[in-house]
């Protein structure tokens, strides 16, 4: 997880994640609020239908006793699925219709009924049963001409085909997030690469191939952040440029002479009895030395020095093993020399590659063998 937040497609892709998260999680929560209000203010107001209309049609059966009616009319109401029971009670509190057969004509004693059947005003309270959050609807079957009611309806309601139609909603509204979360990232990512990641790819790839020396103020200045970052960085090779062509107005030497110059002083001083030569990278001569005193070089190019066999192997090996110095005994100038030769990597100089230092051998100039 780690490596991946390094990256910036999978930083922008991770906020994405948690931003996206946050919203549909507060989105999620206002809309099943929203539609659970609604959803229940619908079943409140099927219940007032039902004490308006359905009523009236249930006292006018009962007061007919026209069984056949009531229970068309009953029928009709248990078919509704947010309907579990009715239950119809006539004036003396006898049961005229219940979902239990056995129930007929027995007495129902109920608060909620003798409640209606005494004020004459319906009566919608909620409750709780086996099935969850329910409503009970009591309503006062009044006929005309008739000053009490001449029996009572109650209907109960109950919330659990709203519970499962918010549950449908709910896993219909996860399913369309995770499109929409995975729709979301994506495109994040294609767009943080095209704006963001290549382009600093880019910058990266120009900047790392830089010589401030030698280098152009070219870089495209958009008007964007890039080009703002591109503007500073072609600011800061012309500043370079400007004071380096100051340092070398000045006096100051070319950093490369420089180089030049210190490795001579500095071979002259350790070796000031020794002959030395001092190659470039091409292999041209560019300083000599003698006893200390700077000396012609006698030759263009280093292998012109080669007299003999030894020199040359000598050499060889040097530049076989960079940054090791060689030595062994060498002919120059039909003279014998100790030699020492000692080729510098290219990536710790930028003039200077091949020194050679050649000491006079006055033991085998005067024929004696070496100690």
């Amino acid at each position: 997880m780690t490596k991946w937040l390094k990256d910036f497609n999978w930083k922008f892709g991770f906020l994405a994640l948690l931003i996206t998260l946050g919203v549909v999680t507060a989105s999620q929560y206002l809309l099943m609020k929203q539609a659970r209000v609604g959803m229940e203010s619908r079943l409140a107001e099927k219940a007032a239908f039902i004490n308006h209309f359905y009523s009236f049609l249930i006292a006018d059966a009962l007061q007919r006793e026209d069984d056949v009616t009531l229970q068309q009319v009953i029928s009709r109401l248990e078919e509704d699925p947010e309907i579990t029971s009715v239950i119809v009670v006539d004036d003396a509190s006898e049961i005229r219709y219940h979902p239990d057969p056995q129930k007929l004509g027995t007495k129902w004693d109920d608060p909620l009924i003798q409640k209606a059947m005494e004020t004459g005003d319906g009566v919608l309270s909620p409750f709780t049963n086996t099935g969850g959050r329910a409503l009970a609807l009591v309503s006062p079957l009044k006929v005309q001409g008739k000053p009490r009611p001449m029996g009572v309806v109650r209907i109960d309601l109950t919330y659990r085909h709203v519970a499962d139609q918010l549950k449908k909603f709910d896993s219909s509204f996860r399913l369309a997030v995770l499109g929409y979360i995975c729709v979301a990232i994506g495109l994040m990512m294609i767009f943080v690469r095209r704006w963001l990641t290549d382009p600093l790819a880019w910058i990266e790839k120009t900047v790392s191939g830089f010589n401030l020396t030698t280098a152009e103020p070219n870089l495209p200045e958009t008007p964007d952040e890039f080009g703002r970052l591109n503007k500073a960085l072609n600011d800061m090779i012309i500043r370079f440029r400007t004071q380096l062509q100051e340092q070398m107005g000045t006096g100051t030497d070319n950093p490369v002479e420089i180089e030049r110059d210190l490795a001579a002083r500095i071979m002259c001083s350790f070796f000031p009895n020794t002959l030395i030569f001092i190659g470039d990278k091409n292999n041209r001569i560019i300083s000599g030395s003698k006893e200390g005193l700077p000396a012609g070089a006698p030759a263009d190019h280093v292998l012109d020095l080669i007299t003999d066999v030894n020199f040359a192997n000598l050499i060889g090996a040097a530049f076989a093993k960079e940054g090791e110095p060689v030595q062994g005994a060498v002919s120059f100038h039909d003279r014998p020399f100790k030699a020492a030769v000692l080729c510098v990597p290219a990536h710790e100089s930028r003039l200077v590659k091949t020194l050679i230092l050649l000491q006079p051998d006055v033991q085998s100039e005067k024929g004696e063998s070496p100690k």
